[in-house]
């Protein structure tokens, strides 16, 4: 316990270089402690980031960064073929717009498409601040818990770049069960850190953090014959990418196809397509915002018992029968279903 206590609110940077020797594995651990973070591995509280990644790959076991047949799409298909099976049904393309409340209780949702669903709980997957702000209305809410909502900090720092290859790619030491795995760039925490620094003043990383995957290894439907997909996780984007952002986000794929390109000679020829999507864009593709695949920074202040903030901590909120059951909510994102879990317990538990 003095341990923990020692080390939760360090940095990564300084407890990593503490305990290790190689390079190499500082530069990976500290991507671990930044992915999803708002800050470099320099920073404090960054150890409880990375505290909080190895616990949920501890908690997997051996089921840890798995990935399922038919991509993750298939995770929810599968669980929704469990859902209508048990009688619920499931509605897409019926966007809410608003949270219903009638004498101080959520009464349902009203769709944009103008009809109204009645119900006496509502359970969001939402982000905090869609939820609160945006469906259900501050009119609703007390004063000092629409500053903390509104002060809840949800820019995302990570972008998506997808591409589509017409072979598999080649990684310099990389052998063909080692390319079905999670590859990294990241080799030093000093290459980590400078990767970072350009974010504080709205620009995107010449020398960018790589977090990669080439899921069509080991699940070929996700690619015509002979093809193949990589997902590149690309740390440190901001969110605000100044005055120029068309540029800013062809930079980033110059930046993005030039690292891979030292790491995997060749790559570059193999490319007959390619996405990027920023924060920005994540938010307005997924409804999300600042974009944050986590719907909230993790930070001490917006995690366990204070996530997403006082008042709305424990899934419950201030509205009574509206209940939080996204990342916006502990222990936060991840293919992990916890939040959910714990929800629909409280909701048991509750009588709703």
């Amino acid at each position: 316990m003095r341990e923990l206590l020692r080390i939760a609110a360090m940095n990564a940077y300084d407890l990593l270089t503490e305990n290790f020797r190689s390079s190499l594995l500082k530069g990976a651990l500290g991507l671990d402690a930044t992915l999803g973070a708002e800050h470099g591995a320099r920073a404090p509280g960054t150890v409880l980031t990375l505290l909080y990644r190895w616990a949920s790959q501890s908690r997997a076991g051996a089921f840890g960064a798995a990935q399922p047949a038919g991509g993750m799409g298939a995770v929810t298909q599968a669980m929704a073929r469990a859902a209508r099976e048990a009688g619920v049904q499931i509605r897409t393309a019926a966007r809410v717009k608003r949270i219903l409340v009638e004498g101080d209780h959520v009464r349902g949702v009203l769709l944009e498409s103008g009809e109204t669903i009645p119900a006496e709980s509502v359970i969001s997957n939402a982000d905090p601040k869609t939820t609160f702000l945006a469906l259900l209305g501050p009119e609703y809410l007390d004063t000092d818990f629409v500053r903390r909502i509104d002060h809840f900090r949800s820019k995302g720092l990570v972008a998506k770049v997808h591409l589509a290859l017409d072979a598999a790619p080649r990684f310099n030491g990389v052998d063909a069960a080692g390319l079905a795995g999670r590859l990294l760039v990241s080799p030093s925490l000093e290459y980590l850190e400078l990767a970072f620094n350009p974010s504080k003043y709205r620009e995107v990383p010449a020398n960018p953090v790589l977090e990669i995957t080439v899921p069509s290894i080991k699940d070929p439907s996700l690619a015509p014959a002979g093809k193949h997909v990589m997902s590149i996780n690309v740390m440190f984007v901001p969110y605000e990418l100044g005055a120029d952002a068309a540029g800013a986000r062809a930079q980033l794929l110059s930046n993005v196809l030039a690292t891979l390109e030292r790491y995997a000679p060749g790559v570059r020829d193999r490319i007959t397509a390619s996405e990027v999507l920023t924060p920005r864009d994540l938010e307005r593709e997924f409804g999300m915002a600042g974009g944050h695949w986590h719907h909230g920074a993790l930070a001490f202040d917006q995690f366990f018992v204070t996530r997403p903030v006082p008042g709305a901590a424990g899934y419950s909120t201030p509205m009574p029968g509206l209940y939080l059951c996204g990342a916006g909510s502990h222990p936060g994102g991840g293919v992990m279903g916890i939040a959910g879990r714990n929800a629909a317990r409280k909701i048991i538990h509750e009588g709703n």
